[in-house]
């Protein structure tokens, strides 16, 4: 038994897999193009690929692919095999909504931290300007550390 993995995103990113999707979606298909066995099955089985451009790469003479496009189109006549597909489907699609959802919510909860994170430490940056500015000014270290909330060694720190 073997098993095969395949990477749809990568297949895409292929040059000769983009050449092919522009030739497919070409109204007049007057280039002449050559493509492999194997890429027409990737590009038949991908579900970007619209049943137009699967009919087209059908023409293209492999007989596997013209039989399951009959399957395929068999399958979208038969009422409960289509009722299932479009479950499926609206299911797939159900989940693609709930998952961005989760996706700008999860965003939002982290750009809130971000900026309460930023907030915290412009104050405390602030806090040690006005320290500075205080112990310049020649109040005593107990005293900028009163006004501050900042701690005493670290206020003994800080150069004047």
């Amino acid at each position: 038994m073997e098993l095969h993995i395949i990477e749809m995103p990568k297949v895409r990113k292929l040059e000769s897999y983009k050449k092919i999707k522009k030739y497919l979606k070409n109204k007049n298909k007057e280039e002449n193009i050559n493509i492999s066995k194997e890429l027409q099955y990737l590009i038949f089985l991908d579900n970007q690929t619209s049943h137009e451009e699967r009919k087209e790469i059908v023409k293209m003479g492999d007989e596997g692919l013209n039989v399951a496009l009959k399957k395929i189109e068999e399958a979208l006549q038969d009422e409960d095999a289509y009722d299932i597909y479009m479950t499926q489907k609206i299911k797939e699609l159900q989940q693609k909504t709930m998952m961005e959802d989760r996706e700008e919510k999860g965003i939002k909860i982290g750009e809130e931290k971000g900026i309460k994170i930023g907030e915290e430490k412009g104050r405390e940056e602030e806090k040690i300007k006005i320290a500075f500015k205080l112990k310049n000014m020649g109040l005593s270290i107990e005293e900028v550390a009163k006004a501050t909330g900042l701690k005493l060694e670290f206020i003994k720190k800080l150069k004047t």
